[in-house]
């Protein structure tokens, strides 16, 4: 067990030279860069000293100070040994490692690392189970060391299978891009959320139902649902992944968890508007908010919080006296479709030049929310300016979220718990025997 000391020593030092190399090159004027891929990195470093720890738990207790008799330790070793090839093939072949049909060699080198930590797990969680079993004839009060084993075996099991089998389920279905709020952000593993929608997310339809102010905290409830045989919705569970505002050290978003059986599902808030963490009375909803312009071709599409707006044509054919507008003005008229997710409506604000200068009439449509004025031609290009407008009850709160399932993770709390059992164990074995009881 002093070479396990050891390894996990050395392990140990290597985690704070690494995560503090800021810090080495000021004291020492060097220039050592972290590196590019630093999951990968600790991996290539660290599942190999995980892989000698749990081999050594595996075999250390068969071994006898001075006097171990090799052919009786291999006897005795051999059956633990083949139950755990076994049983680390049975859980290769059900967790479906290896599927990819050309693996890169980064790709092998990490499948290679994933097989022998899993083996080695395996291997001190059966090694240590037959111990108990073979040599200690059952006694469970004299088999501390051996059950702490067992769960510290199970303990690396269960987060080996939990990460490297973690499934991101929260790709962005909302339509809208979220790469725009920075390189951190991916529409591959994160979705926007805007307050009373439901999008797919995985096998489940999520609805962002807004947030909540406790102290500090400010928690983002999110209702999880899956679809009846019939189309409806079925409420499963909620989620309220919090952010902790502190004006010193700055926001920390803190993760929340749902527990199942065979896998749990876990959130976090990755994006939150910061303004509006703050609560705001807006005195008038029914109001405008300030005019956006946009600048569009016919053919064109542009986006409110709401709806699609497409630009389907210009058109001089106008009953100007709808409009009241002059036998000698100018006027141009702007043909808007409008579509959100229920209906489709249609805007048409005039361009118009009245005694040489610009007096647009606008277009509203109230069941939307929304005012467009038509402002400018430019006649070489084609292009138009169109302003959009809409009314402040329509701007809605919105998070970007990160949800991820991770199987099996209960092997691990189960591990976590087995581990204490055997370490009380120990601990009252040892007193009982100074006690010389």
């Amino acid at each position: 067990m002093f070479v396990g000391a050891i390894v996990l020593l050395i392990s140990s030092f290597q985690i704070i030279f690494y995560t503090s190399l800021p810090v080495w090159n000021k004291l020492f004027s060097m220039n050592l860069a972290p590196a590019a891929d630093i999951v990968d990195f600790y991996n290539t470093w660290q599942l190999p000293f995980a892989f000698l720890i749990t081999l050594l738990i595996a075999v250390g207790q068969y071994f006898k100070y001075r006097n171990t008799d090799i052919k009786e330790f291999v006897k005795r070793i051999a059956l633990s040994f083949i139950v755990s090839i076994v049983l680390t093939a049975l859980m290769v072949y059900v967790l479906n490692y290896n599927t990819s049909p050309q693996p890169s060699p980064k790709e092998r080198g990490q499948s290679a690392y994933y097989l022998l930590l899993m083996f080695s797990s395996i291997f001190a969680t059966v090694a240590n189970a037959d111990y108990m079993i073979r040599v200690l004839k059952g006694k469970v009060l004299k088999a501390g060391a051996s059950i702490a084993h067992i769960g510290f075996g199970l303990l690396l099991l269960g987060a080996l299978i939990s990460t490297s089998k973690k499934e991101i389920i929260s790709q962005n279905t909302s339509g809208k891009s979220i790469e725009s709020l920075g390189e951190s952000f991916s529409n591959n593993d994160n979705i926007l959320l805007t307050q009373g929608d439901t999008l797919p997310m995985g096998k489940y339809f999520v609805t962002y139902l807004g947030k909540r102010f406790e102290g500090i905290n400010i928690y983002f409830d999110v209702d999880y649902f899956s679809r009846n045989s019939d189309g409806s919705l079925k409420k499963e569970f909620s989620l309220s992944p919090l952010v902790q505002t502190n004006p010193r050290m700055g926001n920390v978003a803190e993760p929340d968890t749902r527990h199942f059986l065979t896998y749990d599902v876990y959130t976090h808030v990755t994006y939150a508007d910061l303004e509006s963490l703050k609560e705001k009375k807006v005195e008038n909803l029914d109001e405008y908010a300030v005019a956006k312009d946009h600048t569009m071709h016919v053919g064109d599409t542009i986006f409110s919080s709401n709806a699609i707006i497409i630009l389907d044509s210009l058109s001089t054919r106008i009953d100007k006296t709808k409009f009241n507008i002059g036998e000698n003005d100018i006027a141009v008229m702007a043909n808007l479709r409008v579509l959100d997710i229920r209906d489709k409506y249609k805007a048409t604000p005039l361009y118009v030049i009245r005694n040489s200068s610009v007096q647009p009439i606008a277009s509203k449509v109230d069941e939307l929310g929304l005012q467009f004025m038509f402002w400018k031609i430019d006649t070489e290009t084609g292009a138009v300016q169109i302003s959009l407008q809409e009314k402040k009850s329509n701007v809605r709160d919105f998070i970007v979220m990160q949800a991820m399932v991770f199987p099996y993770i209960n092997i691990l709390w189960l591990g976590c718990f087995i581990m204490i059992i055997g370490t009380v164990l120990a601990i009252v074995e040892r007193v009982r025997k100074g006690a010389g009881l």
